[in-house]
């Protein structure tokens, strides 16, 4: 699947390459989650995005949110839904986000901003997710500096769980240069190499689980052994070993 042209891009551009793939999935009518390192980023490429795209306006929610309580956050996020953008994070009022919320299942909303700490409280039916970064923020500020966090497979999970949680869903990691792409790559391909290697420490794990079970069945059925024999068995088992 061919997101964009490459002539309608610059190299090494991620302004580009962010701007192309919004388009693209807005024309196929698919609401996309984007997440960025703190909650300022989210707003502040949520406002940029708005300021390129000509999608059109979340009319309803625009009518909503008229009529709702003045707030810090009204103004703003009433110029973002002229284009169907909105961010979702604490920023937002409880009201306001609920809002968000709504409209994003009706299908006003079309792109969504937010900052990739809070992914786990985010359940909507996006279909697309863009990792645009490598990197994550790990604390409550919004310093750029405070974030030199790779990303694990744990942070890529949650945040790929907010796609297709109704059927099909993409991730994309945004590789905007070799750099990026080399780094995406890494991340996930090292990431998913040591979930392999839980997993199969996991099954060695629950296969020894099987073979002591039915070990100690046998043992109680062969010897007429109760459960607190077997324990006393097993007590003296583990002081050989330790000793």
């Amino acid at each position: 699947e061919i997101f964009f042209k490459p002539e309608t891009v610059r190299d090494n551009c991620f302004e580009d390459y962010l701007l192309e793939t919004v388009k693209y999935f807005i024309k196929k009518d698919e609401p996309t989650l984007i997440f960025f390192a703190t909650p300022a980023e989210s707003r502040q490429w949520a406002r940029w995005l708005a300021s390129q795209l000509k999608s059109p306006a979340a009319s309803s929610v625009i009518k909503e949110l008229h009529q709702m309580e003045d707030t810090l956050s009204r103004k703003e996020l009433l110029e973002l839904l002229e284009k169907g953008v909105a961010y979702h994070n604490p920023e937002l009022f409880w009201e306001e986000k609920n809002l968000v919320e709504i409209h994003l299942k009706m299908g006003e909303i079309k792109i969504v901003c937010a900052a990739t700490k809070y992914s786990i409280g985010i359940n909507l039916p996006f279909k697309n997710i863009i990792i645009p970064l490598d990197k994550i923020h790990n604390n409550d500020g919004n310093y750029l500096r405070n974030y030199r966090t790779g990303l694990s497979f744990s942070d890529i999970e949650n945040m790929g769980g907010r796609a297709g949680t109704l059927d099909f869903g993409r991730i994309i990691f945004l590789g905007h240069s070799l750099l990026a792409e080399t780094i995406h790559q890494n991340t996930y391909s090292n990431s998913t190499r040591d979930s392999n290697k839980h997993k199969t420490a996991n099954r060695w794990l629950i296969k020894s689980e099987k073979e002591l079970l039915t070990y100690l069945l046998r043992l109680s059925v062969k010897h007429k052994l109760k459960s607190n024999e077997i324990k006393e068995y097993l007590k003296e088992g583990a002081t050989h070993l330790s000793g």
